[in-house]
């Protein structure tokens, strides 16, 4: 007996070390081949002070630092790629409209702000705010894994999620998604292992901070949790969930305000609104204007934007993207590599466990909130994210953190996991 969890360890240790080389490889190659797109130069002039500095001044500085950091050829492609990149270069009261684009992501404009004023380079600090979160992914997956199945697989599916999600990809690029979605999967891991609770709901919070779409999963899921709590709590032994409305009098709804957890949860739902909502307004964030100028035709004077809503040219951006996604799907890899195969798995695992049993999970709770109910609500949130921005799935980044949690709702009912994890632990 001895002997065998001597021999799991030394497999466990080996698995360890295999992990921590291939994640030292990924982090050699993003630094050795960082990718650089427009994005890059609007963070960089955001950690120029704007109180002390002229929009002429941050402009100059900002594409100054970044020509002197990349050769000819890569700065040009930078800011001749499309005819608003020139005009954003020739005019810096077109650059400062831009910025205010991007001020919409205050924590972490923030994060690369405290970087940058320890002394590393602006381009450095784009590019660790990428690609240190998209490591914390990989080992917040691995330590999940962990609970479900042995070392070994556990790393080749790290490996796998890498690749097939993009991380790679991610951890290079001046976007705020690898930080956006460790925060947010930190905080679902804190939720659903009942661990440090109170911290996993500020830090669901915070993920509102560095990117306001993440409201779309961080509100439905306090409501759902506010649900569970009541019904679990309120509702009769038949779980009849009539009979539990009915029971909501004055009473009782008294008595529901009393339950610290319901508080709780309540409170974060309301500031996590109360965020976003703030976010837009100080930024001045119009989804119209944001809409047509990725969708439609973009904007060199964001500023000057005043074409009215028109529900012609919306529709006419969503039978597009239909179309698209129909006869394009072998053009766009990312789509047919990862989305559709993500999302039909989560499909197909709903469908194995019924989808009656499943909602009936989320109706009439009897439990905590599980990796069921975390992964069934990607599905809305896919829904949510094609109505607001139906071209969104070649921008395959922004569902980072819903490929981990499905995957994650995948090892965790799939019938080998139970016997991987014995074999680990004997």
């Amino acid at each position: 007996m001895n002997h065998n969890k001597e021999t799991s360890s030394i497999v466990a240790i080996c698995a360890y070390v295999v992990l921590g080389l291939y994640l030292l490889s990924l982090a050699w190659f993003v630094v050795k081949n960082p990718g650089y797109n427009w994005d890059i130069i609007a963070y960089v002039a955001l950690t120029f002070p704007d109180d002390e500095m002229s929009s002429e001044e941050i402009h100059e500085a900002s594409y100054q630092l970044i020509r002197e950091r990349l050769d000819e050829s890569e700065f040009s492609l930078l800011v001749t790629g499309q005819a608003a990149a020139v005009d954003v270069f020739e005019h810096p009261g077109y650059f400062a409209g831009h910025l205010e684009m991007f001020r919409i992501k205050p924590l972490y404009i923030l994060s690369i702000q405290a970087l940058t004023g320890l002394g590393i380079h602006p381009m450095d600090s784009i590019l660790y705010m990428s690609l240190i979160p998209g490591l914390l992914v990989c080992i917040l997956l691995f330590h999940w894994l962990r609970e479900f199945i042995g070392p070994w697989q556990s790393v080749c599916i790290v490996m796998t999620f890498t690749v097939g999600s993009r991380l790679f990809d991610i951890s290079r690029v001046a976007f705020p998604d690898a930080f956006s979605a460790l925060v947010l999967l930190f905080g679902l891991w804190c939720l659903i292992q009942k661990r440090w609770t109170a911290v996993g709901l500020i830090v669901w919070i915070l993920s509102i901070w560095i990117r306001t779409t993440n409201i779309l999963y961080v509100v439905p899921f306090m409501l759902l949790t506010s649900w569970n709590v009541i019904y679990r709590n309120f509702g009769n032994s038949n779980n009849d969930t009539a009979s539990a409305t009915r029971q909501l009098n004055f009473i009782t709804i008294k008595s529901l305000f009393l339950q610290k957890e319901l508080r709780l949860y309540m409170t974060i739902l309301a500031v996590s609104i109360g965020s976003y909502l703030w976010i837009h307004w100080a930024h001045g964030y119009d989804w119209w204007r944001l809409f047509y100028h990725s969708f439609i035709e973009l904007q060199s004077d964001i500023s000057a934007f005043d074409e009215p809503f028109s529900l012609e040219m919306y529709f006419a951006v969503i039978v597009n993207s239909a179309r698209q996604l129909i006869t394009l799907v072998p053009a766009i890899p990312s789509f047919t590599t990862v989305k559709l195969a993500m999302f039909l798995l989560l499909f197909l695992l709903v469908w194995k466990q019924g989808f009656a049993t499943t909602l009936s999970s989320v109706i009439r709770p009897k439990q905590d909130i599980g990796l069921a109910e975390a992964a069934l609500f990607c599905l809305p949130v896919f829904g949510t994210f094609m109505i607001l921005f139906p071209q969104v799935l070649i921008l395959d980044r922004f569902f980072l953190p819903y490929y981990f949690i499905i995957l994650m709702y995948a090892v965790s009912i799939l019938p080998f996991q139970e016997k991987s994890k014995a074999e680990s632990t004997s």
